[in-house]
């Protein structure tokens, strides 16, 4: 797979949060998510239960991909969660 094509699953997998069913066409066995807070989420099960948690803090939420850098296997990208901050505070 291609990094452009690596980069599309990611923005796919960031655009829709429909549930556990999207999640496992994007996410391998040995998938691995860092999170802002430091903690590190290991494969899909984890996952599931961290989008489970925030859709039901967040009913609405859903996140806009601001850049995606990648080299071989490893992508990160910069993410926004409109909904987690209050529009007094957000810099656009």
């Amino acid at each position: 797979m291609s990094a452009d094509e690596k980069k599309a699953v990611i923005r796919r997998f960031h655009s829709s949060l429909e549930g556990d069913a999207q999640y496992d066409e994007v996410l391998t066995a040995d998938y691995v998510g860092h999170l802002a807070s430091g903690e590190q989420m290991n494969g899909a099960t984890e996952f599931k239960q961290y989008a489970r948690m925030m859709l039901d803090a967040f009913s609405h939420l859903h996140s806009s991909v601001h850049e995606i850098v990648g080299e071989g296997g490893l992508f990160a990208c910069r993410i926004f969660y409109p909904e987690c901050i209050p529009a007094s505070l957000r810099v656009t």
